[in-house]
């Protein structure tokens, strides 16, 4: 919204007019939101004053990088190093770069380095260069460092610096694992077989097998320390299994226990002791099978009552049967006067 508003103004000429509604943009956000509002008024700033306007321009990248989060930093450090290039000072481009390359994140900044090295070739001549491969070799990871390590050495090549070149590639061979980097080894093999003699390559092979036997003491020692986290992860886990398998089996005591007590007290268990009578045969003693136990179900009965209704039925239909009809006869007093003319 505000970028539109921004851009409506400047369609109809009102220039500072849409830089104040950048600005006001800018002061109600905060990152990474209030990048897009930076990278629209500085490009456009840019494009419409160029160098009239230069302190003004320092300014507001100054006061747009302050803040400025490593992710977003990369290209903003770009257009304000190109503005110093295009219309402000060299060294100053220089040093924008070089705060360039502590600012980005970790995963551009091997990028920054290319860039700089090139501009600063272009600028000042390859010789400036220098200074910021070693820098870069310091700041950056091994697997940066050796491709940067590789060019550096190429370049003190073809400006025949032979030995600056040898010492370049003896100070990179320290990150390289010669099982690894066999592309590293076999460039400063070809350089030796090139530009050196037998001393210089009985060095150089030197210096690989002292750089293998440090890189297997330390697999050797990693391996050991990951052995000894393996063995007492084994032990701390067969430590927990036995303490589970005890805490078990104590469980399972103190149910068989409860189990055991229950069984023996009737009222936990729901159970009735009956009393059945005993009868005296052969001189042993038995429990009649005919104990009456009021808790038992009798599906028997069912059947024997279903039969006793059945047979009620029958009887009941057979005394229908039976039924005599008695006549009786009618008294006068019920036909009144009828009864005298029929009679008549």
């Amino acid at each position: 919204m505000i970028i539109n508003f921004a851009a409506f103004l400047e369609e109809h000429n009102y220039f500072e007019e849409s830089y104040k509604a950048f600005e006001r943009g800018i002061a109600l956000f905060n990152w990474p939101h209030v990048f897009d509002i930076w990278n629209t008024y500085l490009t456009k700033f840019i494009d419409r004053y160029g160098g009239k306007k230069l302190e003004r321009a320092r300014d507001l990248f100054e006061q747009c990088l302050e803040k400025c989060p490593s992710k977003f930093a990369k290209q903003l450090y770009l257009l304000y190093a190109k503005l110093e290039e295009d219309y402000g000072l060299s060294r100053h481009a220089m040093a924008v770069y070089e705060r360039a390359t502590k600012a980005v994140a970790g995963q551009e900044q091997f990028e920054v380095f290319n860039i700089y090295v090139k501009r600063a070739a272009e600028l000042f001549g390859i010789t400036h260069t220098r200074e910021i491969y070693e820098r870069a070799i310091e700041a950056l990871k091994d697997e940066h460092a050796r491709d940067t390590c590789l060019r550096y050495a190429d370049m003190e090549t073809k400006l025949g610096e032979i030995d600056r070149a040898r010492g370049v590639y003896s100070y990179g061979s320290q990150m390289c694992d010669p099982r690894l980097t066999q592309h590293y080894w076999k460039t400063w093999h070809d350089f030796e077989v090139k530009h050196g003699n037998e001393d210089t390559f009985r060095e150089m092979l030197r210096i690989k097998r002292s750089v293998q036997a440090q890189h297997n003491s330390q697999v050797n020692f990693m391996s050991a320390q990951l052995l000894a986290t393996q063995t007492i992860a084994a032990e701390e886990e067969k430590k927990n299994d036995m303490q589970r398998l005890e805490e078990e089996a104590v469980r399972e005591a103190a149910d068989a226990a409860e189990s055991e007590k229950s069984s023996k007290d009737p009222k936990k268990r729901g159970m009735m002791f009956v009393r059945g009578e005993t009868t005296q045969a052969d001189g042993v003693e038995s429990v009649e099978a005919n104990t009456v136990n009021p808790d038992q179900i009798e599906l028997e009965e069912e059947s024997d009552s279903s039969s006793e209704d059945e047979s009620d039925g029958e009887e009941s239909e057979g005394k229908k049967k039976e039924i005599v009809l008695e006549q009786k006869s009618i008294p006068d007093e019920v036909f009144g006067g009828l009864r005298k003319d029929s009679d008549s």
